[in-house]
């Protein structure tokens, strides 16, 4: 990269010019991670070193949304539970919502 195609953070730093994810999209690619290392290893295989490496981000980041392995772990399988129920409505919970009174 050229210098001149390099942009300076504020600490005076070279910065790549891609954007950091902050908020709700860096707790998803974290959340994402983690499920993906627990589908390939389990909670046994699951580390912060390897799901910050997945996510594309840092162990510091990961801390500060959850304090333990535990937290981070369970926050995952939380997400994929909520994920589960928002699937495409089923042939007998459309009929149940729109069937005729009486």
């Amino acid at each position: 990269m050229s210098e001149e195609s390099a942009v300076e953070d504020p600490t005076g730093r070279p910065r790549s010019g891609l954007t950091r994810r902050r908020g709700a999209e860096l707790d998803r690619a974290i959340l994402r991670a983690a499920l993906d290392e627990l589908a390939e290893a389990g909670y046994p295989g699951l580390t912060m070193d390897r799901v910050a490496k997945r996510a594309g981000t840092n162990k510091n980041a990961i801390y500060r949304r959850w304090p333990n392995r535990a937290a981070l772990g369970l926050a995952a399988y939380r997400q994929l539970a909520v994920a589960d129920h928002t699937v495409e409505p089923t042939m007998v919970s459309l009929w149940l919502r729109h069937r005729p009174s009486g």
